[in-house]
């Protein structure tokens, strides 16, 4: 039975994409937040006239098509936010420092493999052979492209082929520009060289799509998603820390918040640390071991 209502605890950009997504299809949500204000990520700051991002700073994938854009089409922000972005110099929108080593990298698949070939020229074909293969990852997984998964195939198949070191090692033979291959890890929790190519894959190809940044910070995603929320009888609740989650039967009936408010819906969704989760449950998780204790729980 599709639900009415749901509980998102946490309102970074992952809670707030699904509020914005179950909202889009008319169920009403509740955003916990335990700060004074939300967007997480997408938060910004102000010092001495200079506004600062918090860590969203840039973002692939904004052109006419691409996934990013495609996901605020769907979700009917895209006019709101399109106003807000200011595209980088596509001639040099990363520079990447590796010891006493400086590289400027161009945006765009043929920019992308152009500024790299110039610091490896004897590699230029190798770089446009990875780079393909990085695309051909990408277009494998169909949530990429915002289409259905057929059936049979999970995320677990596609992410258990060879590790990114593997892969890159086999189109790549310079040290230097093995390392330089995952340069954008450090953004995205330390990609390694036995992390899946698939995931790693994805990085890069969002990093390569012609980057943007926003104008004045990121904050005007938040409230967009926000906006989508509320027009759909949701509503977006700060200063609301949740302590403890309510267990019967192996099913979350409620989440407890740390001045005593319960909160109630038809399923429960955690943006938060899996660790951060359990934590809040009945004997730090035995409430709901067993596999039916998915059933109204999701962390995204």
């Amino acid at each position: 039975m599709t639900p009415k209502s749901t509980v998102i605890i946490g309102s970074g950009l992952g809670g707030l994409l699904c509020g914005a997504i179950l909202s889009r299809h008319g169920i009403r949500c509740t955003v916990l937040e335990k700060d004074t204000v939300a967007g997480g990520c997408l938060q910004s700051f102000t010092r001495n006239g200079i506004s600062y991002e918090t860590g969203f700073h840039t973002i692939g994938g904004l052109q006419t098509g691409q996934l990013p854009q495609k996901l605020m089409t769907y979700l009917g922000i895209w006019e709101q936010i399109r106003p807000h972005l200011l595209p980088l110099d596509a001639d040099g929108s990363d520079e990447v420092y590796i010891g006493n080593r400086h590289y400027v990298i161009a945006s765009g698949r043929q920019g992308f493999t152009d500024s790299l070939s110039r610091y490896f020229p004897e590699e230029r074909q190798h770089i446009a052979d990875y780079v393909e293969e990085v695309f051909r990852l990408c277009d494998q997984l169909p949530v990429f492209n915002l289409q259905a998964s057929p059936s049979g195939m999970t995320l677990d198949t596609l992410i258990s082929a060879e590790p990114i070191g593997k892969m890159i090692t086999r189109h790549i033979s310079n040290p230097d520009l093995q390392e330089l291959l995952i340069w954008n890890s450090i953004l995205y929790g330390g990609c390694t060289p036995t992390t899946p190519a698939l995931i790693a894959a994805l990085l890069t190809r969002l990093t390569i799509d012609h980057n943007v940044r926003f104008k004045g910070g990121t904050a005007p995603i938040a409230e967009a998603l926000m906006q989508r929320i509320r027009e759909q009888g949701g509503q977006i609740l700060t200063r609301q820390e949740v302590t403890r989650i309510h267990v019967q039967e192996k099913r979350v009936t409620a989440v407890e918040t740390k001045n005593g408010e319960l909160y109630r819906a038809d399923q429960y969704i955690f943006d938060l640390h899996p660790a951060d989760v359990t934590s809040m449950l009945p004997g730090n998780g035995e409430g709901l071991a067993g596999k039916s204790s998915r059933d109204n729980v999701n962390c995204p």
